[in-house]
């Protein structure tokens, strides 16, 4: 007797977009911007692109052949395990300032994939004194996508007059600063300020993949004496991708004198495709007791000579049948999404 069990599979996504409602950096301090100024400029377009992409491949197809006689087996084939983590922090740490006298366009994106093959094939043999029960478990697969995409520095910045005069006085070359300007953007309150002054058009784009691929078909054939008792467990695998991306801005600000795009975008996918085929071991033959007998024993109480055994180079049984399939044929029912 098998009990096949095949469920337990979870596929979760979590997805968090935090912003500030107030559209202000929260690490504005209002102090004076600072005597002195260091000053980047990129003269055209500008474009700080960040990729980053994470890939975990594994192949786990056992091939496992057990016996038990004496006691209760348990076996596991499964109970892999494979993590993404990753951390962006984006803008906030190398400019207090940023001026665009084009136009931005900003994207955040964040794709997540996670894919389990985990078709299983189990055969049980009655050894000497037959077989007790057997469970097989191939599901309790767990899959998780998990992402958070925080923007805590807030959309740019209209051109102020003020910074209309800034931005002349940077396009002039000066190399002296008039002291009105240190009260145009906040600073830290070091004395010093780093700008990054784009003439062009500012393209920042930042885009994180994470995959998560686990193959764990498995072959067991286990032989079951004495009426003992098996356990199999070819699930229970683990994959999970998390991510975490965070803007912070600049200290000061970003000022945009064109046009302003931004988008966010998250893109997470779970998919499993499962099956397990399971034959179990034949009903064991019960001596003493004809009311017992198996109907494929009923071929020993035949009166008569026994039949002379085949010779070696026959076979002797038949292939064993599929009695406890458990494959489906609608390809898709074990996708999950």
């Amino acid at each position: 007797m098998a009990n096949v069990q095949t469920g337990g599979n979870q596929a979760n996504n979590i997805a968090e977009f935090i912003q500030t409602l107030d559209q202000q950096n929260p690490y504005e301090m209002g102090y004076f911007g600072g005597l002195k100024w260091h000053v980047d400029r990129i003269n055209g377009d500008y474009y700080d692109v960040n990729l980053v992409k994470q890939l975990n491949v594994l192949q786990d197809n056992d091939k496992v052949q057990v016996t038990a006689s004496d006691h209760f087996k348990f076996w596991t084939t499964g109970e892999n395990g494979q993590d993404n983590v990753a951390i962006v922090d984006h803008g906030g740490t190398q400019y207090d300032l940023v001026i665009v006298t084009g136009d931005y366009f900003g994207a955040n994106w964040i794709f997540q994939t996670n894919i389990l093959l985990n078709s299983d094939y189990v055969l049980v043999n009655a050894g000497q004194g037959g077989a007790g029960s057997e469970t097989v478990s191939t599901g309790a697969n767990w899959l998780l996508n998990s992402a958070a995409l925080v923007d805590l520095g807030g959309p740019g910045k209209e051109l102020t007059p003020d910074m209309q005069a800034l931005i002349s006085a940077l396009q002039n070359g000066t190399s002296t600063m008039d002291l009105a300007n240190g009260f145009v953007v906040p600073g830290d309150g070091s004395g010093t300020m780093n700008v990054l002054f784009i003439t062009g058009n500012y393209y920042d784009l930042n885009v994180l993949e994470q995959i998560n691929v686990v193959s764990d078909s498995d072959v067991v054939m286990q032989t079951l004496q004495n009426g003992e008792a098996g356990y199999v467990a070819t699930g229970a695998n683990e994959l999970a991708n998390k991510a975490l991306m965070v803007d912070l801005g600049p200290l000061g600000g970003q000022y945009v004198g064109g046009t302003q795009y931004a988008e966010a975008t998250l893109v997470q996918t779970n998919i499993i495709a499962q099956s397990a085929d399971v034959v179990p071991a034949p009903s064991a033959v019960v001596l003493g007791d004809p009311a017992k007998l198996a109907p494929e024993a009923a071929a020993l109480v035949a009166h008569g000579p026994a039949p002379a055994p085949p010779p070696p180079e026959e076979s002797t049984a038949p292939p064993p049948s599929d009695s406890a399939s458990h494959t489906t044929s609608d390809p898709l029912a074990s996708v999950l999404s």
